[in-house]
């Protein structure tokens, strides 16, 4: 993932989750958010309830794996934030990526 298809600041994160849908199942809560920009971002944000920092880095590592994976960002132009549960550190790097597609294929055009 490109440094240019992050969120990174706070009002971002913020208007995507209050002004913006969500889907949600046992693994992740993902919100979305059209933008003017012509170009889909990723915002992750990991809970210090799921563990210590480096736990995190690794939860947002394999998300942004994940990500790529599913995404054409110059399909769609969206905001999307996902919150992974706790439940995902339990789940192997397949049964994620499904979960995670599943949600996605609700709202956005994935790559086949």
């Amino acid at each position: 993932m490109k440094k240019i298809n992050r969120i990174v600041d706070n009002r971002d994160f913020s208007s995507t989750i209050k002004t913006g849908h969500f889907e949600k199942n046992n693994t992740y809560r993902v919100y979305w958010l059209e933008n003017s920009l012509g170009y889909t971002r990723i915002g992750i944000a990991a809970s210090t309830k799921m563990g210590n920092a480096v736990i995190r880095s690794t939860i947002r590592r394999r998300l942004r794996a994940i990500s790529d994976s599913l995404l054409d960002y110059s399909a769609c132009s969206l905001d999307i934030v996902i919150m992974p549960k706790n439940l995902f550190l339990e789940q192997n790097y397949q049964t994620n990526l499904v979960e995670l597609e599943n949600i996605f294929n609700k709202f956005v055009r994935t790559k086949k």
